[in-house]
């Protein structure tokens, strides 16, 4: 028989339990409550409104907690994200969207995923500077990449039309090109674990596609690569082959196979005598750039990076 203390430990710690639901509960409606007030405030397109909106989910991220309350949590900071960017914080918008972005992955919230996206890309664009467009650019593609054009219809086109308009800021800012050389300049100024983790995304997408568009989301990214100095092109496949090294066996042989394509196509089109590939085979105007150098620094690179 369990004797009367162990019975009261027993309940004791029933109720302690208890409490604690009911307390993460009470506190989990509390979130909702104050990041509902604080939409209502942001919704009405008042100033000073939008001020009270941020205060209030400020106060709703007080009390959440990420481990506790991740999607609350992640929902909070998307919102605050994009009331910092309706009254001109792109900086702030910046930090609250990439934080729900800690939650609001592709994989578990694609949906959500897009929507913080898109507003992160509008906080880049709102700070208006060359390297903030072209991260713009990217997040806007990133949005869309998720988003159906049948499903999400209203979302896909607003997302379409920032990504053109981002796109025509850069221009204007003298920064003309296609978005994998937005990219590949992005991915220039990038270094180390943040570079690694920029082509991470981008090569796990572009792996997925299925034939003919993977070798030619490959052969775009490739050519855009070729167009930066030597040294950078040779850095930036050598982190590219790193992270394709990463990849599941099959995801990686995909890759390989298809990048082993377009360097195929390359040194095809320098053993032409530098003459435009895309004069003889219009289908693989994306896989060759003119000039072979820094064909030849990649290839070296990639030897080496590879042993």
């Amino acid at each position: 028989m369990r004797t009367w203390a162990a019975l009261m430990r027993r309940s004791k710690g029933s109720t302690l339990r208890c409490r604690l639901s009911l307390g993460r509960e009470f506190v989990r409606q509390r979130i909702s409550v104050l990041h509902n007030l604080a939409q209502t405030l942001a919704n009405t397109e008042q100033p000073e409104r939008a001020c009270e909106a941020i205060g209030v989910y400020e106060e709703a991220l007080a009390i959440a907690d990420p481990q506790e309350h991740p999607y609350q949590w992640a929902l909070v900071n998307h919102s605050l994200g994009v009331a910092l960017t309706a009254v001109g914080e792109p900086h702030k918008a910046v930090e609250a969207c990439t934080e729900s972005l800690r939650v609001f992955t592709r994989h578990r919230w694609p949906f959500q995923f897009a929507l913080a996206k898109n507003n992160l890309g509008l906080s880049f664009a709102q700070l208006g500077d060359v390297s903030s467009l072209r991260r713009a650019v990217v997040s806007f593609e990133d949005a869309l990449r998720v988003l159906d054009s049948r499903l999400h219809r209203p979302q896909w086109e607003r997302a379409y039309q920032n990504l053109q308009l981002a796109e025509a800021a850069l221009e204007e800012a003298g920064e003309p090109g296609t978005r994998p050389e937005h990219f590949a300049r992005l991915a220039s100024e990038e270094s180390g674990e943040r570079l690694l983790a920029l082509l991470r995304e981008r090569l796990r997408d572009y792996v997925t596609l299925p034939e003919p568009r993977r070798t030619q989301a490959l052969g775009e990214f490739d050519d855009a690569v070729l167009r930066l100095d030597d040294p950078e092109a040779v850095r930036i496949s050598a982190a590219w082959l790193q992270v394709l090294m990463e990849l599941p066996h099959e995801q990686f042989v995909a890759g390989l196979t298809a990048r082993m394509q377009v360097h195929e196509a390359l040194d095809e089109a320098s053993r032409k005598g530098c003459r435009d590939p895309r004069s003889h085979d219009p289908g693989r105007a994306a896989l060759t750039t003119a000039c072979p150098r820094p064909r030849h620094a990649v290839r070296d690179g990639l030897r080496t990076a590879g042993g």
